[in-house]
């Protein structure tokens, strides 16, 4: 039990870690529906161990508050009612030191679990379920950086989350010195996509490993960057209906949309607000915070298109280089998109795997042969396939452990606050 009770602990402190540069009122803010008060996120993943592992598992586990499942449960039908997330901005109470007691209460009683001796067949239950306890824990450590960005952004004196470290290049308008965009050539052919990886973790959406025939594609080395996506809009991307899926333009004309999340035009200049707060748009960064609908246009303003889930995961694993803990993951503690220099490697696809996450072109739907958990987990994957889009590769804000080429994200094509990127692709004439 060691090595997963390690785990557990590891990622409880990083999700706290996250908090250390908040003042006490930042974690009550609710900003939009889309986003959470810093203080759910904290209750909502000890909801998840307290429920999903303790009151199954240990006997001896007493809640500390039987109230907080109607609080902290996010969607999970199968454990009745839940607080709906568009309000759960409403509620001052529990306090945010009544949360970080419950923390401390689920971590006691999770150390205690993961001591003791347990059969082994409980402890390989224990050890799956604490496992996706973590991963899930992870997913919520990014959305704390989305959620606290979202919620630093509507305040108009534009606070800064953190301090920019290494600082160099920000606002660089040198466009000269950013890697070449190439196009690299993925022959047809059957391939496999999935995963049936039994020593490592996965979700369930990543299964089952299958079979399917590509033709060949090309897949750009690096993702759109500011300046060239700053010509779509100079050239009247945002204007000319022709480019936009139908609820795109009827978006666009409700919303007034006519540029990324968090850019901001000053007199002519452009620029953009970041967790480090409001700086100049660099222009040899990927563009970022775009929803599919604008990744989409982009890439048909281009002449191009976006790869499909399952090109893009062929070409990862062809092309791609898995991250280390210098490059622009979690680990890094680097809360932004690196900027692309002639020190970025042009070999390959560059960031195939954190800075931002990819659009595609896939709708997010069940795999060939796909069998949904039978319990209350059936709920955490499957009951959103439906109306969403696939992103692949991870970003600056997610743990390097957590990244892999079969993960599947998804979010909503109208959805900009996530950590999102384009990467293009276009179709090889036979």
């Amino acid at each position: 039990m060691n090595s997963i009770l390690n785990k557990y602990r590891r990622q409880r402190k990083i999700t706290e870690s996250l908090c250390d540069h908040l003042e006490i009122e930042d974690y009550v803010v609710q900003a939009c529906p889309d986003v959470s008060p810093i203080k759910w996120h904290l209750g909502h993943t000890s909801w998840f161990f307290d429920t999903f592992i303790l009151r199954p598992f240990s006997p001896s586990y007493r809640p500390l508050n039987s109230q907080y499942s109607l609080l902290f449960n996010s969607y999970y039908k199968t454990f009745g009612p839940h607080w709906e997330q568009r309000q759960r901005g409403h509620l001052s109470r529990p306090t945010v030191n009544e949360i970080f007691q419950y923390r401390s209460w689920v971590d006691n009683q999770m150390v205690e679990l993961l001591s003791s001796g347990t059969p082994r067949e409980s402890f390989e239950a224990i050890k799956e379920l604490v496992e996706l306890g973590i991963n899930h824990e992870q997913q919520h450590q990014e959305l704390i950086l989305m959620d606290i960005k979202y919620n630093f952004w509507v305040n108009p004196l534009r606070p800064h989350y953190a301090e920019q470290l290494n600082n160099k290049n920000a606002g660089s308008k040198n466009e000269n010195h950013i890697i070449p965009s190439q196009f690299l050539t993925i022959l047809g052919g059957m391939r496999s996509v999935g995963t049936k990886d039994k020593q490592h973790f996965h979700f369930d959406n990543e299964t089952p490993k299958h079979e399917l025939y590509l033709t060949p594609f090309n897949i750009q080395n690096r993702l759109v960057t500011n300046i060239e996506y700053l010509e779509f809009i100079n050239c009247g991307g945002y204007e000319d209906f022709k480019y936009w899926h139908t609820d795109a333009w009827d978006m666009i004309q409700s919303t007034k949309l006519n540029c990324p999340l968090y850019w901001e035009n000053r007199e002519g200049d452009w620029y953009q607000f970041t967790l480090y707060g409001m700086k100049k748009l660099a222009m040899n960064e990927p563009v970022s915070h775009i929803s599919y609908y604008e990744a989409h246009a982009y890439a048909h303003w281009a002449g191009k298109r976006l790869p499909t889930e399952n090109e893009w995961e062929v070409a990862a694993k062809e092309f791609g280089l898995y991250p280390s803990k210098t490059d622009h993951v979690l680990d890094r503690h680097q809360y932004h998109p690196r900027e692309y220099t002639p020190r970025s490697t042009s070999n390959g696809m560059v960031d195939t795997f954190g800075n931002l996450w990819e659009w595609t072109a896939s709708a997010y739907l069940p795999y060939p042969g796909y069998k949904r958990r039978q319990n209350a987990l059936g709920e955490y994957n499957s009951k959103f396939m439906d109306g969403q889009y696939v992103l692949k590769g991870g970003s600056f804000a997610t743990s390097i452990d957590h990244i892999r080429s079969t993960y599947r994200n998804f979010y909503y094509p109208d959805k900009q606050w996530a950590f999102t990127g384009l990467r293009l692709a276009e179709d090889i004439d036979e």
